[in-house]
C-alpha cells in the first residue's frame, strides 16, 4: 500500500478512503467488562466535507487561534466526522454509564471546543493541587492553592498555543508554519506524540488504517526534528513528569 508521502489533498483524501472502509464495517469493542474511559467508532462514521474558509476564520476570530497552514488544510478537507464515539464513564466517581465522547475537534460546537481548549490548564491546576505539581524554576511554590493555580495559568499564557485536534492530542499552534508536532496531554502526562500532522494521523490511526504501528513509529523517527525539552513550557512539565 502506497501511503501519499506529503501531507497535502492527496494524503487527505487517501486518509478519507481508508478510514471511511474501515468505518463502513466496523465492529465496535463490546465495553461491558471494561473500566471507565473507554469509548470507540460507530459503524458507518464518515467525514464531514470540511469547514468553509470564512467558517474557520470565524473560528479562529471566536476562539483567540491562528490555525498553521497544515490544520486550516485539515479542516478545509476533512474537519470532523459525523457521529460522536460512544463509550462508558464514571458520572459521579462510582456509578459507570454510558456517554458520548467527541473525536476530532467540531470548531462550530463552542462549549465542546471551549472545554477542550482549557483541558490541559485545568488538568495541570488536577496535578497541583493532587500530585504534588511545581517545577523548581517556578520559584517557591505558595502556600496559597488561589495563588498556585495564578502563577501557573500566568505561565501557561505565554506557554505556544496549544490546538486541540482529537481527544487530548493537541497540536503546537506555535510557530505559524506547518510541521509543528503534536503532543499527547492528561494532566502532567504529556508526551510528544507526533513529528507533524501527517505522522500523528498515521501513528493514531495506524490500526484503523491497517498499518504496522511498528513500522510507522520507525518509520517516523528521522522527521522528529523537535524535542520535548526544546518546547517551551509544555517540554519543561514533560520533562519534570518523566524526572519523577
Amino acid at each position: 500500500m502506497k501511503i501519499p508521502p506529503r501531507f497535502d489533498a492527496e494524503f487527505l483524501d487517501w486518509f478519507r478512503e481508508r478510514t471511511e472502509a474501515a468505518w463502513a464495517d466496523y465492529e465496535p469493542r463490546d465495553f461491558s467488562g471494561d473500566g471507565p474511559g473507554v469509548s470507540d467508532w460507530q459503524p458507518g462514521t464518515r467525514w464531514l466535507n470540511g469547514l468553509p474558509l470564512e467558517d474557520i476564520e470565524s473560528a479562529e476570530e471566536r476562539f483567540g487561534l491562528s490555525f498553521p497552514p497544515d490544520y486550516r488544510l485539515f479542516l478545509r478537507r476533512l474537519h470532523t466526522v459525523d457521529r460522536p464515539r460512544p463509550g462508558w464513564f464514571f458520572v459521579d466517581g462510582e456509578t459507570k454509564a454510558p456517554r458520548d465522547t467527541p473525536s476530532f475537534t467540531d470548531w462550530r460546537d463552542e462549549p465542546a471546543v471551549r472545554a477542550a481548549l482549557d483541558g490541559p490548564v485545568s488538568g495541570l491546576i488536577f496535578d497541583l493541587e493532587h500530585n504534588s505539581l511545581w517545577l523548581e524554576g517556578w520559584g517557591p511554590r505558595p502556600e496559597a492553592p488561589a495563588a498556585r493555580e495564578a502563577e501557573l495559568r500566568r505561565r501557561a499564557a505565554s506557554a505556544p498555543h496549544l490546538i486541540p485536534v482529537y481527544s487530548h492530542r493537541c497540536l503546537l499552534g506555535d510557530p505559524q508554519i506547518s510541521g509543528n508536532p503534536v503532543l499527547s496531554l492528561y494532566q502532567s502526562d504529556i508526551i510528544f506524540y507526533g513529528p507533524d500532522l501527517r505522522w500523528y494521523l498515521l501513528i493514531e490511526f495506524a490500526d484503523l488504517l491497517g498499518l504496522d504501528r511498528g513500522e510507522i513509529d520507525e518509520a517516523s523517527t528521522p522527521h522528529y526534528r523537535h524535542r520535548m525539552k526544546d518546547i517551551p513550557f509544555w517540554g519543561e512539565l514533560a520533562m519534570w513528569r518523566l524526572r519523577r
